[in-house]
């Protein structure tokens, strides 16, 4: 298995997959939902199944692609890719004492690579990333139902420490 910087040329892929692990939040609602939603969609399970979310997340994908603050890397296994993850450096409020921690905004797994260490590849990769420029800490967010990726984070040393709460104001 190999690790490299994503480029445009994986677009195509990479939103696959990211269209695969937005169908796997299905439960999440529209505080959740981009702004091109349509209205009627009512969470991220039913956009995904649309041809726009098809056309947006391959769009998406090569925006952020070009951005300079995320960074996406994927796991190819004979010239496939078969995962990704996406992090990057973020500022702390002024008033911590942890001035910049690394923040991990997506990791997935084609699903039919799973269970052969490729997440745990990518979680290193990032880690070593971070350690590499001085961050001492990361932090990133799952989705209470998922507790798949809960169950992962912790097994890799992640802590829960907080929930978000939310409500829809009528």
């Amino acid at each position: 298995m190999k690790i490299r910087k994503a480029n445009k040329e994986d677009a195509k892929r990479l939103a696959e997959l990211f269209l695969d692990f937005y169908v796997s939040h299905s439960y999440m609602g529209k505080f959740w939902l981009p702004d091109w939603a349509p209205e009627k969609i009512k969470n991220l399970g039913e956009l995904m199944n649309t041809d726009a979310a098809r056309r947006k997340t391959f769009e998406d994908v090569l925006g952020q692609l070009k951005e300079t603050g995320m960074l996406i890397f994927v796991a190819e296994i004979d010239n496939k890719i078969v995962g990704y993850i996406s992090f990057s450096i973020e500022k702390n409020d002024p008033w911590f004492k942890i001035k910049k921690y690394g923040f991990i905004d997506n990791t997935y797994t084609d699903i039919m690579y799973r269970r052969q260490g490729i997440a745990k590849k990518l979680i290193e990769f990032a880690e070593n990333y971070f350690r590499k420029r001085g961050i001492s800490h990361i932090m990133l967010k799952t989705t209470l139902q998922n507790e798949i990726a809960q169950k992962t984070w912790e097994h890799f040393g992640y802590k829960k420490e907080l929930y978000v709460h939310l409500k829809e104001l009528k």
